[in-house]
């Protein structure tokens, strides 16, 4: 695949783009900065007209699509997805936070020979992350863990990057005789076959340890009745060769079930103080929330205040319309019951009631809807004032009604099956706030509630609500 772009090159009068950082059957990716604001990210490019496979894209598209869903410290951020046409071609681009370091191959191929303590620490790190996808729903299988993919920060902390094989176990998209995903090696026999389960990148990671420790691929060591034998190669504790067996059975029932299970066997007394990703925790400190969400939150409990929006010129001036009509509303009532008693002194107490109360209908019904139509315009451009409270069962919601009490919603988490976003519309002007409606769907009945919030505040209220149900 040839380069697409070259040092300087602009792209979409939005990034500039410094170097190539790698290139790959899925694309080429760039270290770029941001024309406005200086921040360098990193760029993955796909040509259409460079691909000779369709697949391709659809694995691009998802990569995206899996990437903007996902907050976790050691997996870049995405930061957004479009495409550009030019007079011969269409060019996909994905943008992400730029990680600094050097892959763990690019280490071990300058003579970087780490010791046991180094590569467990990674293992715990890379498990981390592997949870965290696997906590997801549906849970995310990265399908191509391998050193390549494992960069190495300054501070020693590992993320991982290049999310172009990534699938989940809802979407078995990758099939006998369809596209082949994965590096040689690192692969367990079951993705041979075009079946990964959680387990398959447990199978990667631990190939990925075993070429950390001995400096040479897995494909290029021994095998003893179809496992990699590893232990001649290697200088490690017995407790830690015996747990990379487990990694590496070739049968994904001998092997462990999940990351948690790995994590819990990896680690001993000593290690307790390392904990897995709290995955609320890290959603809440690592997102920006922005003036319109307040946060309070500990272990196993959120509350998040929705902040109505400042007062504008057009919303004041609805609000003293409201005011001036509600006035005249308390008016037209004097009157109304002036009405209905003139009435019933002229016409008698029943026939002069019955008039009277019509009239009084005919009088104040319009005007009394049109002072509900303005305070619910009032309310759009504003917003509503909303709590809620999440724990590890359920999630409660107030807003207050135009008249009576407050509205609350209680919805246990075991009897809801999914929630549903919308966008109701969007307000009329410059801003920039979303008037979004969230519906939460119980086996029982249905309950929504409507927020109005800009875009990361939305995308940051979804996300925590679907860790919570996860």
């Amino acid at each position: 695949m040839k380069t697409i772009h070259n040092p300087g090159d602009t792209i979409g009068d939005r990034y500039r783009i410094l170097h190539p950082i790698g290139q790959g059957g899925s694309g080429t990716t760039y270290a770029a900065e941001e024309l406005e604001g200086g921040r360098h990210v990193a760029i993955k490019v796909l040509s259409l007209r460079q691909i000779d496979d369709w697949k391709l894209l659809e694995l691009f598209e998802r990569e995206a699509a899996v990437l903007a869903t996902l907050k976790h410290r050691s997996i870049p951020q995405y930061l957004s997805f479009f495409d550009l046409d030019t007079a011969d071609d269409r060019r996909f681009y994905l943008v992400q936070t730029l990680v600094e370091g050097r892959s763990l191959a690019d280490l071990v191929a300058t003579g970087w020979r780490p010791e046991e303590a180094t590569v467990y620490d990674i293992a715990l790190q890379v498990l981390d992350v592997l949870a965290y996808l696997q906590e997801r729903v549906p849970p995310v299988i990265h399908r191509d863990i391998k050193p390549e993919n494992l960069i190495r920060q300054p501070n020693g902390a590992i993320a991982l990057v290049d999310f172009g094989a990534v699938q989940d176990v809802y979407r078995q998209t990758i099939a006998k005789g369809s596209t082949f995903v994965g590096t040689i090696g690192y692969m367990p026999p079951e993705q041979f076959q075009g079946r990964v389960v959680p387990a398959s990148d447990l199978y990667a990671l631990g190939a990925t340890l075993v070429f950390l420790l001995c400096g040479q691929a897995p494909d290029q060591l021994p095998h003893l009745r179809m496992k990699l034998d590893f232990r001649s190669q290697v200088n490690i504790s017995d407790r830690f060769a015996t747990w990379l067996e487990t990694m590496l059975e070739p049968l994904v029932e001998d092997r462990f079930t999940s990351a948690v299970q790995a994590f819990e066997a990896a680690i001993d007394d000593s290690d307790r103080n390392f904990s897995l990703h709290n995955p609320v925790s890290t959603l809440a400190t690592t997102e920006p929330i922005g003036p319109h969400l307040d946060i309070h939150q500990s272990q196993n409990y959120l509350a998040i205040e929705v902040i109505p929006e400042r007062w504008t010129w057009r919303s004041q001036l609805i609000r003293i319309i409201c005011w001036i009509w509600n006035a005249l509303l308390g008016v037209g009532v004097m009157c109304g019951g002036l009405l209905i008693l003139g009435a019933m002194l002229n016409e008698g107490v029943i026939a002069g009631f019955l008039m009277g109360v019509a009239a009084s209908a005919v009088l104040l019904c319009l005007p009394i809807v049109f002072g509900l139509w303005l305070t619910k315009q009032l309310r759009s451009i504003r917003g509503i004032p909303t709590h809620l409270d999440l724990d590890a069962t359920r999630l409660r919601v107030r807003q207050p009604r135009v008249f009576g009490s407050n509205s609350v919603i209680n919805c246990n988490f075991t009897d809801l099956t999914r929630l549903d976003v919308d966008l109701v519309r969007l307000p009329a002007g410059k801003s920039s706030l979303k008037l979004v409606k969230y519906t939460l769907v119980s086996s029982a009945k249905s309950r929504s509630f409507q927020v109005l919030l800009n875009t990361a505040e939305q995308n940051w209220l979804t996300q925590a609500l679907t860790e919570f149900l996860a």
